[in-house]
């Protein structure tokens, strides 16, 4: 039997994870919610979302922030797994989502993309290494319509390495490349944002000590890589049991 997937967004992402959907043997589509009721076709659409959630065995999420609450507490009451994938989400949602992992299985990643799952496993290593006393820089790169700056890849990279060095990320995180704003040393993690073009996506982090240089990067030419790596992760969360999870949680079965 097929896994029947909610979707939650008719944006970007919305329509790449309707493409791989359709290409998938082990998943079909039988929900879309849109908050405007817009869409292409329409069977599918619905403006009610308990009714979306509903219907699915797994429901995927990438609306906006401001349909966070909105969704956690539909995905609960219906008992469904929830996968978000949205960006943004201040302190608060992510508690929200937390608490609600309590009670379904949920998976947050605010990067769908293998690549970007192991990197994130990389620094985890390099981060506890002898790489700590390196100085460190972060350098994403997106299209020009992306509003958050940094990215949420960006920062969330930067939480693995401040954790790996025992240090709180909100107080080693400096925004810029100007000396006074952001001094380049090994207790500082300096974030850089490019917006250009249609760049779906790029991202370095950079070790550097007077002698040494480690650059690790990560680029993507197109969004498919972000839904076939949700999908891939929503068939993976629908199996199992209630709790917190993440994209390196996949890829470790």
């Amino acid at each position: 039997m097929l896994l029947k997937i909610g979707l939650l967004g008719t944006g970007r992402m919305g329509s790449q994870i309707r493409k791989v959907i359709a290409d998938s043997t082990s998943c079909e589509l039988v929900s879309v919610w849109s908050q405007s009721g817009e869409g292409d076709e329409s069977h599918l659409l619905s403006r009610n979302l308990h009714s979306v959630v509903d219907r699915a065995d797994v429901v995927v999420d990438f609306t906006l922030p401001a349909a966070t609450s909105a969704v956690v507490r539909a995905a609960v009451s219906k008992n469904k797994p929830l996968l978000c994938g949205v960006s943004g989400l201040n302190t608060a949602q992510r508690e929200e989502l937390a608490r609600a992992a309590e009670h379904i299985p949920l998976l947050y990643d605010r990067n769908m993309s293998i690549g970007v799952a192991v990197l994130s496993e990389m620094l985890r290593i390099a981060s506890r290494s002898a790489l700590a006393d390196f100085r460190c820089e972060i350098s994403e790169t997106h299209h020009v319509r992306k509003i958050d700056a940094p990215s949420g890849t960006a920062l969330a990279l930067g939480e693995i390495i401040a954790e790996g060095r025992g240090q709180p990320f909100a107080d080693v995180m400096r925004i810029g490349n100007d000396d006074s704003n952001a001094p380049n040393r090994p207790d500082t993690i300096n974030m850089l944002s490019i917006r250009e073009g249609d760049v779906p996506g790029e991202h370095t982090v950079t070790f550097a000590s007077d002698s040494e240089t480690l650059t690790l990067t990560h680029s993507v030419t197109n969004r498919r890589v972000f839904a076939t790596g949700a999908v891939l992760a929503a068939c993976w969360l629908a199996k199992q049991p209630a709790g917190q999870y993440r994209m390196a949680d996949v890829l470790s079965e």
